[in-house]
């Protein structure tokens, strides 16, 4: 028999050999990366799916009103645990309270994709894409979703607690229009600042006045890039879905972040 040939790799044969590993690690990166990150929004989804169970869970328990912000006072922000959406369903007995309290993002009210910003912050002093541990109340956030801002958020509070003269109230589920175009809650930075219910989660005032507001004001420097060029949605009816960063149609985008409560040639929130 002959022996075995054992002559070691030459340093160029090596060389070739880990270039072509880097290469292929090269070629596959991107395409791992996009996994994880699809799967992160699929993730999501599924929080805003459970996230509508809870919501629906509410409403038909509590003769139809929804788990929307509220304020203390006619026409104010507060900062009162009770004014975040996440809360109040963990009140009512839908979430368990003790997960909201331990300071974790392993809640469905955080989005898998939390702190994995794809574009740098418009805004950093008072919009973050990572949760924190304290804000200027010592607070901690309860999620990165935000809402619409005259669908569930702090625009309808207001004009709701100033037209009744009483803090604290809501729509009920029925006096919403098209439930399956409105947004109730939506992917969003976490502000800063704590002194409104802000402070505890993302942003409470999204709403479509025109695309160049969108994209300088309103919504992208509180918009989160964690999905890349689209954010994930919860629609009032309780399904799922994505929407361009930067917004569809005109149509489209008034009909789901309404810049009215009511009257407003159909683009409102109520009927």
């Amino acid at each position: 028999m002959r022996p075995r040939d054992l002559r070691n790799f030459t340093l160029i044969e090596l060389l070739v050999v880990i270039a072509i590993i880097a290469i292929l690690a090269g070629m596959l990166l991107p395409a791992l990366n996009q996994a994880r990150d699809k799967a992160k929004s699929g993730g999501c989804m599924s929080n805003f799916k459970q996230i509508g169970t809870l919501v629906a869970l509410y409403t038909g328990d509590h003769a139809g009103y929804v788990p929307a912000v509220t304020f203390k006072a006619p026409g104010a922000q507060d900062t009162s645990d009770f004014s975040v959406p996440f809360w109040k369903l963990a009140e009512a007995g839908y979430y368990d309270m003790k997960k909201l309290e331990q300071k974790t993002e392993k809640t469905i009210f955080f989005c898998p994709a939390t702190g994995s910003e794809k574009a740098a912050i418009q805004d950093p002093a008072n919009w973050r894409g990572e949760a924190y541990t304290e804000n200027e109340r010592g607070k901690w956030v309860f999620g990165s979703y935000g809402v619409a801002g005259f669908v569930f958020g702090g625009s309808i509070a207001s004009e709701l607690s100033d037209v009744s003269g009483k803090a604290g109230s809501v729509a009920k589920i029925e006096q919403y229009m098209e439930p399956s175009l409105k947004v109730a809650f939506c992917d969003s930075l976490m502000s800063y600042d704590g002194r409104t219910c802000n402070g505890r989660m993302g942003n409470i005032a999204f709403a479509w006045w025109g695309r160049s507001d969108w994209l300088t004001g309103n919504g992208v420097p509180r918009m989160s890039t964690r999905h890349g060029d689209r954010f994930n949605v919860l629609f009032l009816d309780g399904h799922a879905g994505s929407v361009p960063r930067f917004g569809s149609t005109d149509d489209e985008m008034k009909r789901m972040f309404p810049p009215a409560v009511r009257n407003n040639n159909g683009y409102q929130a109520l009927k």
